[in-house]
């Protein structure tokens, strides 16, 4: 497994698209104040949305270091594997 890959997001080229037509329409209105309201809530909400991101990168990376660690983890022998290795017994 590549570490992290899932971190990487390719944007569909409709998603650019109505992306950069958004960005532009903010660029070209004239009404300051309200441009100044949307750069605020914009602020305020990527500060929590990256608070969020950075909460469950960290989760995430918790959980794969669990599950790498079980990976090397062999399970322990039942008692009755363990009998028919002393008595040299194979199979089911």
């Amino acid at each position: 497994m590549v570490f992290a890959k899932w971190l990487v997001y390719t944007p569909t080229i409709d998603e650019e698209f109505e992306l950069e037509k958004t960005a532009r329409c903010i660029l070209e209105d004239d009404d300051h104040k309200e441009i100044a309201k949307l750069c605020s809530s914009l602020v305020k909400q990527n500060f929590y949305q990256q608070k969020l991101l950075e909460q469950t990168i960290r989760h995430v990376a918790e959980l794969d270091a669990i599950i790498a660690c079980w990976e090397d983890v062999k399970p322990p022998k039942t008692l009755l594997q363990k009998l028919r290795g002393l008595w040299g017994l194979t199979g089911g």
